[in-house]
């Protein structure tokens, strides 16, 4: 949601990241996924506020095992009260 909070994790996410649906949905998407970068949630914050989200975009993501994963994303549905995002793997990129 526009808050940072995880609504629904799709079957991607949760392999990619080792953790499961009910210890993901509800959970603070900062705090779970990218808790070594504090300006991610300042970003996100100002692209709400301004009402214009990024379209595709590169970021890293930590798993439940401490290691980092770029992932591309994809947000549809922006401008709505609730937002959509899916993503894909970044291999081979640094």
């Amino acid at each position: 949601d526009f808050r940072g909070r995880v609504l629904f994790a799709n079957q991607f996410l949760l392999r990619l990241t080792g953790w499961s649906a009910s210890e993901v949905e509800g959970q603070d998407w900062f705090e779970r996924f990218v808790p070594f970068d504090p300006r991610e949630r300042e970003l996100f914050a100002g692209m709400v506020a301004r009402g214009a989200m990024v379209p595709h975009f590169e970021s890293a993501i930590q798993t439940r095992a401490g290691e980092r994963r770029k992932i591309l994303w994809n947000s549809v549905g922006c401008g709505m009260p609730r937002a959509a995002c899916w993503a894909r793997p970044a291999w081979g990129r640094t």
